[in-house]
């Protein structure tokens, strides 16, 4: 089982909760495969909550910008909007590191409230319809 929790549950809202302890590469790559299995599923919007994330090593960082820029065309037809809440200037820097690499062809917003992300993808979400 990852350490990156994926919640379906909300359907078409995916909920991603990062932990606080160091993420593997396996729990990357495990987390790529079951996100694009969410892509390949239909048009959905993810949450990441990454309030007590502890980032990404610059390897994994490179990682998911290469996944991105591999299943860009999938991604931007699946992907509604994503939205990241965290607090840690660390995380936010990371966010800004996987964009210049490979900027999202979604909508992506970050927050420091989880009800201010969750509302703003509610709202692409019904508009997407």
């Amino acid at each position: 089982m990852s350490a990156i929790a994926i919640d379906d549950a909300r359907w078409p809202l995916v909920v991603v909760t990062w932990p606080e302890d160091v993420v593997s590469d396996a729990d990357v790559e495990e987390f790529l495969a079951r996100s694009y299995d969410l892509v390949l599923r239909g048009r959905h919007a993810v949450l990441h909550i990454g309030i007590r994330a502890s980032g990404l090593d610059s390897r994994q960082r490179r990682r998911v910008a290469e996944h991105m820029r591999e299943r860009d065309a999938e991604l931007s037809r699946a992907i509604v909007a994503s939205a990241i809440v965290a607090e840690s200037a660390v995380v936010f820097g990371m966010i800004t590191a996987i964009g210049w690499l490979a900027p999202p062809s979604f909508p992506q917003k970050a927050f420091r409230v989880k009800n201010e992300a969750e509302a703003w993808l509610l709202e692409l979400l019904r508009a997407a319809k």
